[in-house]
């Protein structure tokens, strides 16, 4: 499960866009970011895995973008690649036009 928690507005010039990856098993897991224009600066952070009480694990990653630099046509993806799936599963995103 790799929902994006949305879009978080604290700087209006930065976009902090969070992809959460909960109830998996075993602990390995993979969160990666893919822009599909390189040249769009951002940074990341990736939280530690986490073990929930029912003995499954969670994980989230953010990516911060500059909103100016972000535009509708740049799609931004979060893929999850986890031992219990037969290939990554990817959520993308796009920027509303204005």
């Amino acid at each position: 499960y790799v929902p994006f928690d949305g879009i978080e507005i604290n700087d209006p010039s930065v976009l902090t866009l969070t992809c959460i990856a909960e109830g998996f098993y075993p602990s390995n897991i993979t969160l990666s970011w893919a822009l599909s224009v390189q040249e769009v600066p951002h940074s990341r952070e990736q939280t530690p895995v986490t073990l929930l009480q029912d003995g499954t694990y969670n994980i989230s990653s953010t990516l911060q973008v500059n909103d100016s630099l972000w535009s509708p046509e740049v799609e931004i993806g979060c893929e999850a690649n986890h031992s219990s799936m037969t290939q990554p599963l990817m959520k993308k995103i796009r920027k509303r036009g204005k």
